[in-house]
C-alpha cells in the first residue's frame, strides 16, 4: 500500500514538474506540432518540386526520421533531464530510504518514456494522414522503437553531471543518435553496419513493412539488442549515481 501511494504521488509530482517547466511542457507538445507541420508542408513541398522529383518516393524516409526515430529521442530527453534534475537535487539518493525501492523507481522512470513513445505513433500517424500503415505493423514498430527512449534517458544522467552538460552532450553526439537514417541510402549487406545502433531496428522494421515484407524478425532482434544496451547502460548509471 505504501508503495502504491508513493508511486501515485510520484506520478502527480512528475505531472506538476512538466507543467512548471516551460521546456518540458514544450517537449510534450512537439509530437502533435511536428505531425501537423509535416502534414501541411510535405504536400506543398511535393507540389513545388514535382517537376524535379516526386517527394512521395521519400515518404517512408520522412516518416521514419521524424516519428520512428525522433519521437523516442524526444521522450528520452525529457526523462533524461528530469533524472539530471533529481540527481542535482539529491532526490535519487533520498529515494534509497523511501518506500519506493530504487529498482522499482528506475523501472517506473524507464517505462514512462517507453509508454509515451509507444502511444505517440498512434496519434501522429492519423494526423499526418498521407502515409498509411496497418495496425499490427504499427504496433510492432512502436514496441521496438519505444526502447530507444529509456536508452537515451539513461545516457544523459550517466554521462552528464547537470543540465548544462546535458545540453552540451546532446549537441556533441546528437549526430550519432540520428546516424541510422543513413542506412536508407546504403545497399545491403553494408546497411547492416548500422545495426550497432539500437534505433536502427525500428526504422528497418518500418522500411521492411513499406516493401511488403515481414517486420517481426527485425522487431524481435531489435528488442533483444535494445534490452542488452539498457542493461549495460543501467550498470554505469547505478555506479555513477549510487556509488
Amino acid at each position: 500500500m505504501k508503495y502504491r501511494t508513493y508511486l501515485r504521488s510520484q506520478i502527480l509530482a512528475d505531472v506538476a514538474n512538466v507543467q512548471r517547466d516551460p521546456m518540458l511542457k514544450y517537449f510534450m507538445m512537439i509530437p502533435v506540432i511536428l505531425a501537423v507541420v509535416v502534414r501541411l508542408l510535405v504536400p506543398i513541398v511535393r507540389e513545388a518540386f514535382i517537376d524535379q522529383f516526386d517527394l512521395a518516393d521519400y515518404y517512408t524516409l520522412i516518416m521514419s526520421y521524424f516519428f520512428i526515430l525522433m519521437l523516442p529521442m524526444l521522450f528520452g530527453v525529457i526523462i533524461g533531464f528530469m533524472l539530471l534534475d533529481e540527481k542535482d537535487q539529491g532526490t535519487l539518493l533520498a529515494l534509497q530510504v523511501s518506500p519506493l525501492s530504487m529498482s522499482r523507481y528506475v523501472m517506473y522512470r524507464l517505462s514512462l518514456p517507453m509508454l509515451l513513445s509507444f502511444l505517440s505513433l498512434y496519434i501522429v500517424f492519423p494526423i499526418v494522414n498521407f502515409y498509411t500503415i496497418d495496425f499490427v505493423s504499427l504496433t510492432l514498430i512502436s514496441l521496438v522503437g519505444a526502447f530507444w527512449a529509456p536508452i537515451l534517458g539513461l545516457i544523459l544522467p550517466t554521462v552528464a553531471n547537470n543540465k548544462v552538460e546535458g545540453f552540451a552532450l546532446m549537441k556533441g553526439i546528437g549526430g550519432l543518435f540520428i546516424a541510422p537514417i543513413a542506412a536508407w541510402f546504403v545497399p545491403l549487406p553494408y546497411e547492416y553496419l548500422f545495426a550497432i545502433f539500437p534505433n536502427y531496428w525500428p526504422m528497418k522494421a518500418f522500411w521492411v513493412v513499406d516493401q511488403g515484407g515481414n517486420p517481426l524478425p527485425f522487431v524481435l532482434v531489435g528488442i533483444v539488442a535494445n534490452l542488452i544496451v539498457i542493461q549495460v547502460i543501467l550498470k554505469f548509471f547505478n555506479r555513477k549515481v549510487f556509488s
